[in-house]
């Protein structure tokens, strides 16, 4: 098979069978003005994203940081405890069966 923008190729298997694919290879012609234009205001709108995330972010902490000892602790037990899961879960995809739930509540105690 030939046509405009498909060049014919020739693949050869242990078979000695010579099937002929089409490629297509046609390239697609973009002009570079508008292209330009939009990555301005995406960068624009990356940093504007990038500064509310990080104040939001920051507020996040210090309200966590701030709010008191009962609640910091919880929450910070919680952080360990599902890392830890998530670390045992990763070692159980390569065959390992550690102590989980022994371990688990001993690093929260």
């Amino acid at each position: 098979y030939s046509g405009e923008g498909v060049a014919d190729v020739l693949l050869v298997d242990n078979k000695n069978e010579s099937p002929h694919v089409p490629i297509d290879t046609s390239v697609e012609v973009v002009s570079t003005q508008n292209n330009e234009a939009d990555l301005t205001c995406s960068k624009k709108a990356k940093k504007g994203r990038s500064v509310l995330f990080g104040a939001t972010m920051g507020l996040a902490v210090a309200a966590w940081v701030y709010s008191g000892n009962y609640v910091f602790t919880g929450l910070f037990t919680l952080m360990t405890a599902l890392g830890q899961l998530e670390y045992y879960r990763m070692v159980m995809n390569t065959g390992i069966y550690p102590a989980r739930r022994i371990s688990v509540l001993g690093a929260c105690a």
